[in-house]
């Protein structure tokens, strides 16, 4: 620091027994604790207020709520250790305590997998199969609303996403616990959902010059590349489901009437996007 010295104060930490040099900038630490409930977490924070001398008597604290006081790892056992900079202020960190649940949950590691209501099955099983490609349709398209270039687009392809979400349940439910999943409130692929993708389609068709003469070629332009790799996607999906059924186990068929108007969907987005840049075949 420059210009005239600065008089070092003295300031007593909360819970610590040594004073501590602070300054120009006295810092106060306090505990702060207020009951949580709902996540088992265990987070350390602390109260900090902050008065600026000598120039004003104005203070500024900062309150970090809905935390449960622990000893946290930073704490220093000295008062060297407890000095504040003039420039910087560390103030509650997260604990090292705090516990979360991993991704890596290992009951997969025999290569089974489990249901909806914890059936467990083979991830080789076909229904398992079925909305893992699912799961991949939306990726495709999440690819198309990230890097496409039309946000009208973007629009429709997320709402399709969270559509694809109930479908995936739906095909993830065991046929003998599908009352079950009913019960609990989870919705099913409703043939509402199918007529809202053809009036999508019927909107395309009438509303808008969309031009292709001949077997479209993938690549004209980024986008309908994109949505091409959506649609081959989206019809192994639907082969996929459509192989479930013909194994004998119960599907909604307005499950693979979704798929099929999805990828019919897709193809026409493509020359959609063809046609407003001109490159239509």
């Amino acid at each position: 620091m420059t210009g005239a010295p600065v008089k070092t104060t003295h300031r007593r930490v909360n819970m610590m027994r040594e004073p501590v040099p602070m300054t120009r900038r006295p810092v106060r630490m306090k505990q702060c604790s207020v009951k949580t409930t709902g996540w088992p977490v265990t987070m350390t924070g602390w109260r900090v207020e902050m008065t600026h001398r000598p120039v004003t008597e104005t203070r500024h604290s900062i309150d970090f709520d809905r935390v449960q006081r622990r000893q946290p790892p930073w704490a220093a056992t000295t008062a060297e250790e407890h000095r504040v900079s003039d420039s910087q202020v560390d103030v509650c960190p997260r604990s090292q305590t705090m516990r979360s649940m991993s991704i890596a949950t290992k009951t997969g590691d025999d290569g089974s997998t489990a249901l909806m209501f914890g059936h467990r099955v083979s991830k080789a099983d076909p229904r398992v199969n079925s909305y893992g490609v699912v799961d991949e349709v939306s990726t495709a398209l999440g690819m198309v609303r990230a890097f496409g270039e039309d946000p009208v687009l973007a629009g429709e392809i997320f709402a399709i996403q969270k559509e694809l979400v109930i479908l995936m349940g739906e095909l993830a439910v065991d046929p003998a616990h599908r009352g079950r999943y009913r019960e609990k409130g989870f919705e099913f692929v409703s043939a509402g959902m199918v007529d809202r993708l053809t009036g999508v389609i019927d909107d395309l068709e009438k509303n808008h010059k969309i031009s292709f003469k001949h077997w479209a070629t993938p690549g004209a332009t980024r986008e309908s590349a994109l949505l091409e790799v959506a649609r081959t996607v989206c019809r192994r999906a639907e082969r996929a489901v459509v192989s479930l059924a013909d194994s004998g186990s119960e599907v909604n068929p307005e499950v693979i009437r979704y798929l099929n108007r999805l990828s019919d969907l897709c193809w026409l987005w493509a020359r959609f996007s063809e046609t407003k840049s001109g490159v239509a075949d």
